[in-house]
């Protein structure tokens, strides 16, 4: 039987014995190391860490001091399926994206050491008027936009994109003059009813179907820069506006059309489309395959896009001026095992990190630290402290 030769067992033991997998990691990513060891903070371990937010960022209203806002709404009152329990939905996703390690080797970004990130908290709905609970979150949400900072938000139902959109709308105005944003769309049905379409069946202006022909009339979306994807084939999405989105010459994809042509065409598609535009992503998960989906969805209609589409397409933002994420229809009671929880924080940490590559350009290149006013760690070693690091680092 053959032997390793000496030569390579003596490279093999060198390695084991001298390379260190935390210094030479890219610099964003070894910096977030070295600083959440000098300020004991538990950033990998998964116990004792109720006292940190989405992504183990800190909980704070102090939106002078921040950079993104993640916020949670889980408004539930317009949604025509089983709740599965959305009104408590960012709770547990917030839960569940306590788990996945805070770095993205892919991209090289630690974006906790990038920029300053906070959340909110949820936004409470506690009221039984619909538009009450929809000014309630704007309310919230403006309060971070005027004070800089861009948004990352989880419902709750797609009414959230009521206040989601005019929030972006006024980042649009602080950092892009105004321009009318473009972007994408994922769910499984257009939401382009009308007016007159919404009157036929509420009394409300504003329900879970109509934000887009709103935020179109209102000139702060450009129907020509946005483009829907997951738009079933058959079922309710002809009622929720697939007219009225076609008249208003808004590209839409089938996952029909995704599965034969593939998402990475059409992620092409929306970087060429988008240009340089303030842009959003409206993520809804009705739009995937309720078998591939995990079932943790709050609406289920039969072939959807699978979650590597949703990403592939969602990375057609990385680099352009992503402003804002909206993930919304997520159903804990549907999803015994986590498993679409699971999926839901990990593409809401892409986006996270998308806003925060948007945010260091706005920030002239800047690098601004996540900090934790109050540090509970109760840990009895924390990663990274024994490395003998460079004085560069």
């Amino acid at each position: 039987m053959a032997k390793i030769s000496e030569e390579k067992l003596k490279k093999y033991r060198h390695i084991n014995e001298n390379l260190s997998n935390m210094k030479e990691q890219p610099e964003a990513i070894r910096k977030f190391i070295k600083r959440m060891a000098d300020e004991k903070i538990s950033w990998i371990s998964t116990q004792n860490v109720s006292w940190m937010g989405f992504y183990k960022t800190p909980f704070s209203h102090d939106f002078a001091n921040a950079d993104i806002a993640i916020s949670g709404c889980g408004i539930d009152y317009g949604t025509l399926s089983e709740t599965g329990n959305m009104r408590h939905a960012p709770a547990y996703l917030r839960f569940r994206s306590r788990y996945p390690i805070p770095l993205h080797h892919e991209w090289a970004m630690a974006p906790l050491e990038m920029a300053r990130i906070i959340d909110m908290g949820d936004i409470d709905v506690w009221t039984m008027n619909y538009s009450e609970a929809i000014d309630h979150l704007e309310s919230w949400l403006m309060k971070a936009v005027d004070a800089g900072n861009l948004l990352l938000n989880f419902g709750g139902e797609h009414s959230t994109a009521h206040a989601f959109e005019p929030a972006c709308a006024r980042i649009s105005e602080k950092y892009f003059d105004g321009e009318p944003m473009g972007g994408v769309l994922f769910d499984g049905h257009p939401d382009a009813l009308t007016m007159k379409d919404v009157a036929g069946f509420t009394t409300e202006e504003r329900e879970h179907a109509n934000f887009l022909t709103r935020a179109f009339a209102q000139g702060i979306i450009d129907p020509e820069k946005f483009l829907m994807f997951g738009i079933k084939e058959m079922g309710s999405s002809a009622l929720s506006g697939r007219m009225t989105a076609q008249e208003m010459g808004i590209t839409i994809v089938s996952p029909l059309q995704v599965f034969e042509k593939g998402p990475q065409y059409y992620a092409d598609m929306v970087a060429e489309r988008v240009g340089d535009a303030p842009c959003i992503i409206e993520c809804d998960l009705d739009g995937l395959d309720p078998v591939e989906s995990g079932g943790g969805l709050s609406t289920m209609d039969g072939f959807g896009l699978r979650w590597q589409d949703y990403r592939i397409i969602s990375r057609a933002f990385k680099g352009k001026n992503l402003i804002g994420a909206n993930i919304v229809e997520y159903a804990p009671a549907h999803d015994p095992n986590s498993t679409t929880a699971a999926n839901i924080v990990n593409l809401g940490f892409e986006y996270l990190c998308m806003l925060v590559d948007t945010k260091v350009r706005l920030n002239s290149g800047e690098w601004k630290p996540t900090t934790w006013p109050n540090n509970m760690s109760t840990s009895g070693g924390y990663v990274g402290e024994n490395v003998d690091w460079d004085e560069k680092d």
